[in-house]
Formats: C-alpha cells, structure tokens, sequence
C-alpha cells in the first residue's frame, strides 16, 4: 500500500465516522439553525434556556466532528513520515 492510498484510506475513514455522528443533511440542518440562533441572540440580547440547551448539543457535536478532524489530520501526517510499506500497512488510527 502506498502512502497516497493510506492517506486516502484514512479520509475515507474520517468521512465515514463524520457521517455516523451526523450525515450531511444533519450538518445542513445545523448550520442553517445555528445562523437562527445566532439571529435571535443578536436580536434579543441572549438565547431562552432551550435555545442555549439546543446550541450547547449542537456544540458538543461540533466539538466531536472537529477532534475527527484533527485526528485524521495527525494520522495522514504520521503517514507522510512512515518509511516503509510495512509500516505504512501496520498503520492505524
């Protein structure tokens, strides 16, 4: 296996746990309620309790999708350093 094929592997990868978390319709439904919210904290002043429970979750989720992010960012550079097809098929993350 080459580098290229163990990077893409490890995107692949990445996507797919993104996608157990929340698939992409999710994320549009978040990010297009996130501008709401943030559109009634800029109108009112502050968010209601459930609008703060509900941005809180969607941050939690967020939080979760970025450390994928940075995982697999670390993993595709550790990669970039491995010097032989053993240890680039060994690899895992």
């Amino acid at each position: 296996m080459t580098k290229q094929a163990k990077i893409s592997q490890i995107k692949r990868e990445a996507a797919e746990r993104i996608n157990d978390i929340c698939p992409d319709w999710k994320q549009s439904n978040l990010t297009a309620r996130a501008v709401e919210l943030i559109n009634s904290r800029a109108i009112n002043g502050e968010l209601t309790q459930s609008e703060q429970s509900e941005w809180s979750n969607m941050m939690q989720i967020w939080q979760a999708i970025k450390q994928i992010r940075t995982d697999s960012d670390i993993a595709e550079n550790t990669v970039n350093t491995l010097q032989t097809i053993e240890e680039i098929e060994a690899f895992s993350w």
